[in-house]
């Protein structure tokens, strides 16, 4: 692109210090009609390489992870959660995070990342728990180019980081096993109620839908079932249910 618009700018001015009647009546209109098409393509070609870079933080800007800001000598990786929109590369992405509190201090202030594929990316700085807190922010700036741009693009958040509860024995939590192999009821069964309304939707309809539940054994897929029926999809792990 930039080598063509160099081509036709000296063509220009190559007719205009040799005016004729070729250049005035068909060179420069040919240079005329070659610089519109050339716009256009750039035009097209801009938005296939377009790059937006956003945050991917709640509405609050709070951290989901929280940090144990309350152990001096602690030393946490901080990602920053982000996502370039795309449908372009982010080239040269830069990123860097300046603190409002003199107890928390980052290794490196800005990090470079390179070129960012469009979808989700992080960034991770690393710190250091001077002395113990009870969270701070951060002001976050990520910056970028895209092809055909020579503008530099600029991202800037506030980031707030919050500690863990302090009473919580890590130590102890960390030789227990969180996961159980028994059958799930009431409060315990959480995280799959739509699916279970929807399976009890075709169960009461008349006449009744044929659907299926398909699943790995021990994992609760033919619980409710009859016994029979149970130890007879078993081996496959598959329960169907099928209208009389």
């Amino acid at each position: 692109m930039r080598d063509a618009n160099e081509m036709i700018s000296s063509q220009k001015a190559f007719c205009e210090n040799s005016y004729n009647f070729l250049t005035e009546a068909y060179f420069k209109a040919f240079l005329s009609t070659a610089t519109s098409a050339l716009n256009k393509y750039a035009d097209a070609a801009r938005g296939r390489f377009f790059a937006n870079v956003t945050h991917r933080l709640p509405a609050n800007n709070l951290l989901r992870k929280r940090y144990p800001l309350h152990e001096e000598g602690w030393e946490p990786a901080i990602a920053i959660p982000l996502r370039n929109d795309g449908p372009g590369f982010a080239i040269a992405v830069r990123i860097s995070i300046e603190s409002d509190s003199q107890q928390v201090c980052f290794a490196r202030h800005e990090l470079l990342l390179g070129d960012i594929l469009p979808g989700d990316f992080s960034a991770t700085f690393e710190a250091l728990v001077v002395s113990p807190c009870s969270g701070f922010n951060a002001l976050v700036t990520v910056s970028w180019e895209q092809t055909g741009d020579p503008e530099r693009k600029y991202l800037t958040f506030e980031v707030h980081i919050a500690p863990q509860k302090e009473d919580i024995d890590w130590a102890t939590l960390a030789t227990l096993h969180p996961y159980s192999t028994d059958v799930a009821k009431g409060a315990t069964f959480v995280g799959r109620s739509e699916k279970v309304l929807a399976l009890a939707n075709k169960l009461l309809r008349t006449p009744m839908e044929s659907f299926y539940v398909t699943g790995q054994k021990r994992v609760g897929d033919l619980s409710g079932q009859p016994v029979g029926l149970r130890r007879s999809r078993a081996a496959c792990g598959i329960s169907r249910y099928l209208p009389e």
